[in-house]
């Protein structure tokens, strides 16, 4: 039949098989700016890299639980950010214990 959007005559199924075409384009253009092809290559490598015994017994849980981390190559100043509240909440803790035994002493008195 005429196909008006190519302006010329195409069967049918010509159309549809190039409108698919068109949105699997789309579709990949759409992964791989939003960086979920990356996402996926990472999370790969991670598990080809990986020794093979040590590797999860279950491949598809490592990735869904991978992917889910959102962020595979963290930034080093938010890293050190984290291990520094992380220190400060360990240094709170101690200081609180010490004062919850010196309550403690003094009410005991």
């Amino acid at each position: 039949g005429i196909n008006a959007e190519y302006g010329e005559s195409k069967p049918a199924s010509m159309a549809v098989l190039h409108g698919s075409d068109e949105r699997r384009k789309n579709f990949t253009e759409y992964l791989e700016r939003e960086g979920v092809l990356q996402n996926f290559k990472e999370v790969l490598i991670m598990l080809c890299e990986e020794e093979p015994e040590l590797r999860p017994a279950d491949g598809i849980e490592f990735l869904r639980q991978s992917l889910m981390s959102h962020d595979l190559n963290p930034d080093p100043l938010l890293e050190i950010k984290v291990r520094e509240q992380e220190d400060e909440i360990r240094h709170l803790e101690a200081k609180l214990s010490g004062l919850q035994a010196e309550l403690d002493h003094i009410n005991a008195a």
